[in-house]
C-alpha cells in the first residue's frame, strides 16, 4: 500500500506533539482525526496503528540510532523506522529525498548491542524490577508484554 505525502506530514505532526509537547497520543489521534474528517478508514488504520507503533518502538528506535534525540528529525527517524521494518516501498518517495548517509547508520547497529530494555523498548528501571523478580523467565515475560492480547468474546 502507498502512504500519501499528506498523512506521512500529519503523522509526523502527531510525533511531534506527543514527544516535544508531552501530550497522550489518543488525544492527539482524537484531534488529528476532527481536523481530517475527510480521511477514510484505511488512513484512519494508518494513522492510529503507526502513531501507536512509533510510540511503542521509539526507544529501541532511538537506540539503533545512537544519537540524541533532535525534534527536527522526525522525518529521518520515521523514514528509519519503516526501513528497520522492511517496508522501504511504502515509503519511496520519502525515502528517496533523504539522503541515505542520513538513514544508513540504522543498518549498521547491530541488535545484539541492545540492553535488554533498549530492544523490548521498555524504561531500565522496569527492566531490572522484572529480571530481579522473575530472573530467567523475565525474557519472555516482557517479550508477552509486547504481544496484542488476544480477542476473545463473551456471551451473557
Amino acid at each position: 500500500m502507498e502512504w500519501h505525502p499528506v498523512l506521512v506530514r500529519a503523522l509526523v505532526d502527531n510525533l511531534k506533539v506527543i514527544f516535544q509537547e508531552g501530550r497522550y497520543a489518543d488525544k492527539v489521534l482524537e484531534r488529528s482525526f476532527k481536523n481530517h474528517k475527510q480521511w477514510g478508514k484505511r488512513d484512519r488504520q494508518f494513522m492510529a496503528g503507526t502513531t501507536y507503533e512509533m510510540v511503542r518502538w521509539w526507544r529501541r528506535l532511538m537506540a539503533l540510532d545512537g544519537q540524541e534525540w533532535v525534534p527536527d528529525n522526525y522525518f529521518i527517524r520515521w523514514a528509519a523506522f519503516e526501513k528497520w521494518k522492511n517496508e522501504k516501498d511504502a515509503l519511496g518517495f520519502l525515502i528517496e529525498k533523504i539522503p541515505e548517509s542520513k538513514i544508513g547508520h540504522f543498518e549498521m547497529k547491530t541488535e545484539s548491542s541492545l540492553t535488554l530494555a533498549e530492544e523490548l523498548s521498555f524504561p531500565d528501571w522496569f527492566t531490572e524490577k522484572i529480571q530481579t523478580q522473575y530472573g530467567a523467565e523475565a525474557r519472555p515475560l516482557l517479550e508477552s508484554l509486547n504481544t496484542a492480547a488476544p480477542v476473545s468474546m463473551r456471551v451473557n
